[in-house]
């Protein structure tokens, strides 16, 4: 019965995985009829970090944010 609980739990895990693409990966398709509808999106090449942290600035009536 514990072979079976820890197969199950690999089956698991490899078929959630099957559900992940990068943004490259994404970029490339143009909602075409190959597409899938994606489930979760992931940043693996980082082309994200720059835009991670704190930003501040001021609109043009001198509020700041």
């Amino acid at each position: 019965m514990k072979i079976i609980y820890i197969l199950l739990f690999f089956t698991i895990i490899i078929s959630c995985k099957a559900q992940t693409i990068s943004l490259d990966q994404l970029s490339q398709c143009e909602n075409g009829p190959d597409c899938p509808d994606y489930v979760y999106l992931k940043d693996t090449s980082n082309r994200l970090n720059k835009f991670v942290g704190i930003w501040k600035g001021t609109y043009t009536d001198g509020r700041t944010y």
